[in-house]
């Protein structure tokens, strides 16, 4: 029968995870900025149908985007 074990954890390698999950939301964050951006360029300059469609898929994966995004700020705060 084994009795109980003990277990370390290596909390600056925690931190350190945690900082670099910090700096790709960050990352992310800047393509959302990026995407929206074009997606205004794209709406102001261009008049189609085809837009309605591109824009709708630049909606949706912002939207998939910021869902990501969620996960990793629940990970990060989990992680330290």
């Amino acid at each position: 029968m084994q009795k109980g074990f003990a277990m370390s954890i290596d909390v600056s390698a925690a931190k350190t995870q945690s900082a670099r999950i910090r700096a790709q939301l960050e990352e992310l964050n800047a393509a959302i900025s990026k995407l929206n951006a074009y997606r205004g360029d794209l709406s102001a300059s261009w008049s189609s149908d085809e837009v309605t469609y591109i824009t709708k898929a630049i909606d949706q994966t912002i939207a998939q985007l910021r869902a990501v995004m969620t996960q990793m700020e629940t990970a990060s705060s989990s992680v330290v």
